[in-house]
């Protein structure tokens, strides 16, 4: 409490119990010859039961990763084998294909002179747990007296996290340069997660350089390395340089300038990088035919992404009225449609009073806000005065308490299986009484990056969702980051929802995804492989173009499908053309994508070439049969000639082929199938005996 006595602040602290209910504070001043000053003040204390709450919290391995083993000087975990050399990885194996060139390496200048940081006594290797192992132990730089201290840990799902200490020499030493170098495979040629954008970044392959960056993730089309910092604390570089180096060809890697310029070590220097490659996991059975569609079911869906309007405030995993919902939540079940209740991760309500009780400790300036909102009576809750959805950090240790205890209570309520978060992102936070910020040894000063707080969110909501049972299947969790990036390092989520990223590029452009979009965006950024965390796209027609026109006919829909039908991209139906979707659901349900094995048209074994310049052909392969998917992305309707081999496609030389969207036989000539396709759409021509 603060009170203002002629002019002078005067602050004191009184404590008292946090007990539910209605709290007053009387503050009163006394003085000879003087009236009494008084002060008093109130608070509404909310049911504070969640506070110190372990929900979600577990040692376990999580389905569908493996416990992890040690193996001739490797640590194996799902999908990917790594070996180090002490703080850092010397090699890593994802899907069996080597990601580095070389090991880590973390490199001074001193004196005219370069040294490497090496490993010397008390290496220490613990597999503490099936699902952790910690490692320690000493370093130097060779020919010089800067020591180190450090330690590593790796987790299930193949995080790890180096931490290292630089102990100068007692005097200090004076040092020119400090670099980590990240040789990496040239193979990796796209680089996501800049701070900047949440796309896919643009370079000539050749060197890309930016600021300090928060995570760089570099991939192929199948698989990718992270390095991420959640700080720059103990970075030392003139204002406006680019200390993220990204490089490509030979000498392709990732280079860390963390000091540029001379610099004298006085006091031991701290610094914490994550290493992680992907994909983190296999890619959930049966994602091809999860059908993501609207509010009101239609036929063939099988998931509603998006239930708000529930809850007395938006935002918050909270049940006015259980009994309404738990009944709504059945009916959908029973038609097969498993809904997904939203809540928000970096913004809350401003009108309750546990963010009134919590807000110093969980404000952020940086995450989204929303509003003003306002709801009314419905059968799901009562009306509410105006309110506001404020940014509060996504890292606040009790704030992420909070939100779990919500989500259970809610499933014990209504017993609801899914869980939707939106604003669901890294952001910078500076509020140091719940640990984010930094002041380094330098005295410079500056924001942290949520990236560890949130992945322990993430496993924690994912654990308490396979707690969840109902008729023997688990609950599930998808994230949406509100046109952000979800980095690798949070893929304990079931699904990932992007696409809003593109909102404003369709306004004027309904062809936005056919005509203008980079093909490459559809090969990497939306990319389910990559991650192994399934996408499923938002499409957003009449939203971003704002033409309401566009969801009334077959097309644009009709554009968007046949992309993600060239690249295996799973569609919700939101804003979108209802029918036309219905219509693709009931194609691919007759195909069983599921089972089929993709190989996209831009690879050079796929069996099936598109001979049209404005056209693209994929194929799905079992045994004794296929699926091709073609693609018209021309703006006029053509007749699309493809190319089979069928003898890669193990089909022999008599074989039919349906165009499966007219029932049409084809004609299979010297190899070659020909249908027509109208203007930017698509169809499947399924090959068999």
């Amino acid at each position: 409490m603060t009170v203002s006595l002629n002019g002078l602040l005067a602050t004191a602290s009184l404590p008292f119990e946090f007990t539910q209910g209605t709290q007053s504070i009387v503050f009163r001043l006394e003085s000879p010859g003087r009236e009494p000053f008084t002060v008093e003040e109130s608070i509404e204390i909310p049911a504070l039961d969640w506070v110190g709450s372990a929900v979600g919290v577990t040692d376990n391995v999580l389905e569908p990763w493996t416990p992890l083993e040690l193996d001739q000087g490797s640590v194996l975990c799902w999908g990917r084998r790594y070996r180090f050399d002490g703080p850092f990885l010397s090699s890593v194996e994802s899907q069996k294909k080597e990601m580095l060139r070389d090991g880590i390496r973390m490199t001074l200048k001193t004196e005219g002179r370069s040294a490497i940081l090496k490993t010397s006594a008390g290496t220490e290797t613990k597999l503490k747990r099936a699902s952790r192992l910690e490692r320690s132990g000493t370093a130097i730089f060779e020919g010089t007296s800067l020591e180190a201290e450090w330690e590593s840990w790796l987790e299930y799902d193949g995080l790890v996290v180096s931490t290292i200490t630089l102990v100068p020499p007692k005097g200090g030493i004076e040092i020119q340069t400090l670099d980590l170098n990240i040789p990496l495979v040239p193979s990796l040629k796209y680089i996501r997660g800049a701070r900047k954008s949440p796309n896919r970044m643009d370079w000539n392959g050749r060197e890309w350089r930016s600021h300090f960056e928060p995570f760089i993730w570099l991939t192929d089309e199948d698989r990718g390395f992270l390095y991420f910092c959640e700080s720059e604390a103990n970075w030392i570089y003139a204002r406006g340089e680019q200390v993220t180096v990204v490089r490509g060809g030979d000498d392709a890697g990732i280079r860390l300038r963390l000091i540029t310029r001379p610099t004298r070590l006085t006091k031991p220097v701290r610094y914490q990088f994550g290493f992680q490659a992907t994909p983190v996991k296999p890619l959930m059975t049966g994602w091809r035919e999860m059908n993501f569609g609207p509010g009101l079911p239609i036929r063939h869906q099988t998931h509603q992404p998006w239930m708000n309007g529930y809850t007395d405030k938006n935002g918050l995993w909270t049940a006015p009225r259980p009994d309404v919902i738990t009944k709504f939540d059945i009916e959908r079940h029973n038609k097969g449609v498993l809904t997904f209740f939203y809540a928000t991760t970096s913004c809350t309500p401003n009108n309750h009073p546990t963010y009134h009780l919590f807000r110093k400790l969980w404000n952020s300036p940086y995450p989204a806000q929303f509003g003003p909102y306002q709801n009314k009576e419905s059968r799901f809750r009562p009306a509410t005065s105006p309110y506001h959805l404020v940014p509060v950090c996504p890292g606040a240790p009790t704030f992420v308490d909070y939100e779990l205890w919500l989500a259970k209570r809610f499933h014990e309520q209504t017993g609801a299986m899914a869980f939707y978060t939106d604003t669901d992102g890294i952001w910078p936070c500076e509020n140091r009484s719940h640990g984010c910020g930094f002041e380094d040894v330098f005295g410079k000063k500056g924001v942290s990056y949520t990236i560890l707080n949130k992945r322990e969110f993430s496993k924690r909501i994912a654990a308490l969702c396979r707690q969840f049972k109902r008729d023997g299947e688990r609950g599930y969790w998808m994230t949406h980051c509100h046109s952000k990036l979800v980095p690798p390092v949070h893929c304990f989520a079931d699904f990932f929802w992007p696409g809003e990223e593109y909102t404003h590029r369709l306004y004027g452009n309904r062809w936005y995804y056919t005509d203008t979009m980079d093909e490459l965006d559809w090969r990497a950024q939306l990319n389910s492989n990559v991650a192994g965390l399934p996408h499923i796209f938002l499409p957003e027609f009449k939203r971003g173009t704002k033409d309401p026109t566009d969801i009334n006919q077959p097309q644009p829909t009709e554009s968007l499908l046949a992309m993600c039908a060239v690249n295996d991209i799973n569609t919700s139906a939101a804003y979108c053309h209802l029918p036309t979707m219905i219509d693709w659901w009931s194609l691919r349900k007759k195909l069983n994508l599921n089972s089929g094995k993709f190989i996209a048209y831009w690879r050079e074994d796929c069996p099936a070439k598109a001979i049209n310049k404005k056209a693209r052909a994929s194929v799905y392969l079992w045994p004794k049969r296929a699926a091709v998917a073609l693609a018209n992305i021309s703006p006029q309707k053509q007749s699309v000639k493809c190319k089979l081999d069928l003898e890669k496609m193990g089909l022999a030389a008599k074989v039919k082929a349906v165009d499966m969207r007219s029932g049409k036989s084809l004609e299979i000539k010297d190899g070659v199938i020909e249908t027509p396709i109208a203007a930017r759409s698509f169809t499947y021509v399924s090959l068999g005996l």
